[in-house]
C-alpha cells in the first residue's frame, strides 16, 4: 500500500449509505444475554454485549447465560420490540406490534426499541422461546428451557401464556475448520506476491519483494496454527478487488506474463484449479480493499467519485462471494478494513486529511455490511461471518495495548521507504511501516477471530 497524497477530496458519504450492525459473530445472529436483578427478582434479555458488561458489574445484577440467538436484522423474520414499566420497573418483550402499540398508547409501559429479530413460524434450526406470568411479582419470564419452562408452570406460581416466538439455539455446534482458503491484501499475504517476483535482493533482484510485510508471520498464519488447519494463502500484496494498484505488475498482468492478481483473479485462479475440497470444515476467508480505497486517494482511480468506487469494490467482493459459493464453497469470513487516519501515514496530517481518510474506510465498511447482509438474504444457506477489525484497530490504540500506536517500528526516511534502522523492541509497536501492523498485531487479531467469531459465535 502506498501513501494518499491527495485524499482531501474524498467527501463523506455515510449518510448516503444504509448503516446496519456489524458484529464479530455468526452474520445475521447475535447473542441474547440474560440477567438477574437480585433485588428486584427480574430477568432483562439484551443483546447488547456493553449493557450486559456494565450491569454485571453491579452488585444487583448477575449474569446468568446467553438465553439464545436472536437473529440481528431483518432476514425475512419480526421485530421483537423491548418496552420497559417505570412503575413496575420490568421489561416486556414481545413480538406483537398490536400489544405493543397497545401498552405503549398508556401510561405504564413505553417502547424502548426493536431488541433482535424472530420468527413468527418455525424455520430450519429454529427453538421455541417460552413465555411465561407470574401475577403475584408481576412479571414475565422468557425462556428456552424446556425443563424450566415446565418445572416452573407445574408449580402453578407461574402461568404458561404460550409460545413468543421462534429464534435460534443458545449454542450450536463449533466448526472444526480443518482449512483455510484465503484472499486478499498485504494485510494477509505472506509469499504470495513473493512466489510471482522473488525474494527482493538489492544486487541480484532488486525488483523482488518482501515474504511479507510485517516483521514475521501474518493473521493467517497464526489462525491456521491455533486450528491446526491447513492453509491455503492466495492473498497478494498490492491487490485490489480487481486488479493491482502498481502500473508495473498491472501491465505484466495485462501481457499475461503473470495472472490477474486482484480478488477477482485470485479467486478465478483458484477456481480454473478445479480445487478439491470439504464444503463443510473449509473456512474461506477475505480481506481486500484497502488499495481501492488508497490508489483513488492518489487520483489514480478510474472510479470518479467516492460512491462509484466504493459500489465497484462491493461489487467485486459480492461476485467473488458467489462465484465461490457456486463451487461449494459453505464457509465465509469477510473482514473489513481498518481506519487508515490512524495509521503512521496518515495520522500526522491536518484533521480534515484523518478525518477523509477515516470516513472513506468507515462509508466502505458500510456499503460492505450493507451488501452481505443483502447477499446473505438470497444465499441464506450460506455461513457468513464478519469482523470488525475497524473498531479493533481503534480499541487497541484507545487501549494503549501497545507503548507506541502512531509511530512506526522501521525507521522510514521522508518518502516514508525504510531506512534500514529499527525502533526496538518491536513488540512495543503496533505499526511495522507506515501502513502495516507489526506480527505481534496479527497474533493478538488471530486469537480475536478465533475465540470471537469461529469458536463462540454459532455458524448456523
Amino acid at each position: 500500500m502506498k501513501a494518499v497524497k491527495n485524499i482531501r477530496k474524498i467527501s463523506c458519504i455515510l449518510a448516503a449509505l444504509i448503516v446496519i450492525g456489524w458484529g464479530s459473530n455468526c452474520f445475521g445472529e447475535i447473542p441474547i444475554y440474560r440477567l438477574y436483578n437480585n433485588v428486584a427478582k427480574v430477568h432483562l434479555y439484551s443483546a447488547d454485549s456493553n449493557e450486559k458488561a456494565v450491569l454485571a458489574a453491579t452488585p444487583d445484577w448477575s449474569y446468568e447465560c446467553v438465553a439464545w440467538q436472536g437473529y440481528e436484522s431483518d432476514t425475512g423474520q419480526y421485530p421483537v420490540y423491548r418496552l420497559y414499566s417505570p412503575t413496575l420497573g420490568k421489561h416486556l418483550f414481545t413480538i406483537d406490534e398490536n400489544e405493543k402499540n397497545v401498552l405503549d398508547s398508556g401510561s405504564n409501559w413505553r417502547y424502548e426499541m426493536i431488541a433482535f429479530y424472530a420468527n413468527v413460524n418455525p424455520v430450519a434450526g429454529d427453538i421455541p422461546i417460552y413465555r411465561l406470568y407470574n401475577d403475584s411479582i408481576k412479571q414475565h419470564l422468557f425462556t428456552a428451557d424446556e425443563n424450566e419452562k415446565n418445572t416452573l408452570a407445574d408449580a402453578g406460581t407461574w402461568k404458561y401464556e404460550g409460545i413468543a416466538y421462534y429464534t435460534m439455539p443458545a449454542s450450536c455446534q463449533s466448526i472444526d475448520f480443518r482449512n483455510i482458503v484465503a484472499f486478499g491484501d498485504s494485510l494477509s499475504d505472506h509469499h504470495g506476491l513473493e512466489s510471482y517476483l522473488g525474494l527482493f535482493n538489492p544486487v541480484t533482484n532488486p525488483n523482488g519483494v518482501l515474504p511479507s510485510w510485517t516483521n514475521g508471520d501474518v493473521w493467517l498464519d497464526y489462525l491456521a496454527e491455533t486450528r491446526n488447519a491447513v492453509l491455503d494463502n492466495n492473498a497478494i500484496a498490492g491487490a485490489m478487488t480487481a486488479g493491482h494498484e502498481s502500473g508495473d505488475i498491472q501491465a505484466l498482468s495485462d501481457s499475461g506474463q503473470l495472472p490477474p492478481l486482484g480478488l477477482v483473479g485470485q479467486i478465478n485462479l483458484y477456481i480454473a484449479q478445479s480445487p478439491s475440497f470439504n464444503s463443510t470444515d473449509t473456512l474461506f476467508t477475505i480481506m481486500i480493499g484497502g488499495n481501492d480505497l488508497l490508489e483513488y486517494g492518489r487520483g489514480e482511480s478510474s472510479a470518479t467519485t467516492p460512491a462509484e468506487l466504493i459500489t465497484n469494490a462491493i461489487d467485486n467482493i459480492l461476485n467473488s462471494i458467489g462465484a465461490l459459493a457456486a463451487e461449494g464453497a459453505l464457509n465465509f469470513l469477510v473482514i473489513n478494513l481498518p481506519d487508515i487516519g490512524k495509521t503512521p501515514a496518515y495520522n500526522t496530517m491536518p484533521a480534515e486529511t484523518i478525518l477523509a481518510a477515516s470516513t472513506l474506510a468507515s462509508s466502505f465498511n458500510t456499503a460492505l455490511a450493507y451488501g452481505l447482509n443483502e447477499f446473505h438474504k438470497a444465499y441464506p444457506a450460506i455461513n457468513l461471518s464478519t469482523f470488525d477489525l475497524f473498531s479493533f484497530l481503534n480499541e487497541m490504540i484507545a487501549n494503549g495495548t501497545f507503548t507506541d500506536s502512531t509511530g512506526t517500528y522501521l525507521v522510514l526516511d521522508a518518502q516514508g521507504s525504510p531506512t534500514g534502522a529499527t525502533n526496538e523492541p518491536a513488540e512495543d509497536h503496533l505499526f511495522w511501516d507506515s501502513i502495516h501492523p507489526t506480527t505481534r498485531v496479527h497474533a493478538i487479531l488471530a486469537d480475536e477471530v478465533n475465540n470471537e467469531v469461529l469458536d463462540s459465535a454459532c455458524m448456523q
